[in-house]
């Protein structure tokens, strides 16, 4: 629609290579670039005082993700625009990452056998293998529970979709330990998420909302 609109557009994600996001980023950042289509990778780091608009295509999970991408606007005084076009439906979305496909501690513990079994602290193994050897475990939840270990630094994303095993020693209590922490970050993001969607639907001054979900004056 951009482009078809007369822009000169480039995109910004985690899959591009890393050549294609700098290039981008430094003609965007030099003013040759006006409009640029990311994800929140693009957001860190970015101190361009002269950006006029940030519009979001989709709701971000938390308040904090929203101020912060939407506050890289108008660095220089100047008059800058921050829209969100909110679709309660986008909602679902951050639900299901939230949720982590809701594996179980046999889930992972099982994931974390199959890694063991197949020698994964030697070689990467890539998911099917594992869905071959943890065959009671749904694909679906073996990439939660890689995404589980991951976080916890018990395996590491060698290639995309190939893990290999970190830590060779761990029992069931500690990944009890592991799934439970998970579970309480699920609730924390669960209830930022619904400060989030309160915005998008309030009536109310969104300044206002920000800086009472901030602890902030409202002067």
């Amino acid at each position: 629609m951009l482009t078809a609109s007369g822009f000169v557009v480039r995109p910004y994600h985690g899959r591009l290579r890393s050549a294609e996001k700098k290039e981008n980023q430094d003609l965007f950042m030099r003013g040759e670039l006006k409009v640029i289509v990311a994800t929140n990778a693009f957001g860190m780091g970015i101190d361009k005082p002269d950006i006029r608009f940030v519009i979001h295509y989709q709701v971000p999970g938390s308040l904090e993700a929203y101020y912060q991408e939407s506050g890289r606007a108008g660095r220089d005084g100047g008059t800058a625009y921050c829209v969100l076009l909110y679709r309660l439906e986008d909602r679902r979305t951050h639900l299901f990452f939230i949720g982590k496909g809701g594996s179980t501690v046999d889930d992972v513990l099982a994931v974390y056998d199959a890694l063991k079994a197949l020698r994964a602290d030697r070689e990467a193994v890539p998911v099917d293998s594992l869905q071959a050897t943890a065959s009671g475990v749904a694909k679906t939840k073996i990439r939660v529970s890689l995404t589980l270990l991951k976080d916890a630094g018990v395996v590491g994303e060698v290639h995309y979709a190939k893990f290999k095993l970190i830590k060779t020693d761990l029992g069931r209590g500690e990944i009890d330990e592991i799934v439970q922490q998970c579970q309480e970050r699920d609730k924390q993001e669960h209830e930022k998420l619904e400060q989030m969607m309160l915005y998008g639907q309030s009536s109310s001054c969104r300044w206002k909302i920000l800086h009472d979900y901030f602890n902030e004056p409202f002067p």
